[in-house]
């Protein structure tokens, strides 16, 4: 099984908003908006193996792909009380939710977390309460 996971966030991107963009496309279904901490804050940091395992979710769910969280400032992440080791703070993880119509949300939410995995994403949980996905390229972990 190949694996997307690392434990390097020295080898995140760190981008600038205000030089890229917000619609720089960090992959073909990503841009750099989209993924942005949700504070305004100029600098981005994304992972090269996140933006691989995001899309190839993305090509293999076959419907647009909501994200709820992606980077996240420092101050973004205390904010909304995320944990001081968030792999979110280094351009390592992304929250998702499928674009479906309600009666299909659990069952994509479910192929979402399943095809993750298969993939070797390090870290995944789906959040039912939530309704999102949660996937990182930390080390193999569920919770």
């Amino acid at each position: 099984m190949a694996t997307l996971q690392s434990r390097k966030a020295n080898n995140s991107l760190v981008l600038r908003i205000s030089q890229l963009g917000k619609d720089f496309q960090l992959s073909e279904n990503l841009t750099l908006g989209e993924f942005a901490s949700q504070d305004g804050y100029d600098i981005v940091l994304v992972h090269p193996a996140l933006l691989i395992g995001f899309q190839e979710v993305r090509d293999k769910i076959g419907v647009p792909l909501r994200v709820m969280s992606g980077y996240r400032s420092e101050k973004r992440n205390r904010e909304i009380g995320g944990s001081p080791s968030s792999m979110h703070t280094l351009g390592m993880a992304i929250d998702v939710c499928p674009i479906v119509p309600q009666a299909h949300l659990d069952e994509t939410l479910g192929e979402i977390e399943r095809l993750a995995l298969q993939i070797g994403m390090g870290g995944v949980r789906w959040y039912d309460q939530n309704n999102f996905v949660h996937m990182d390229v930390g080390h193999r972990r569920t919770w």
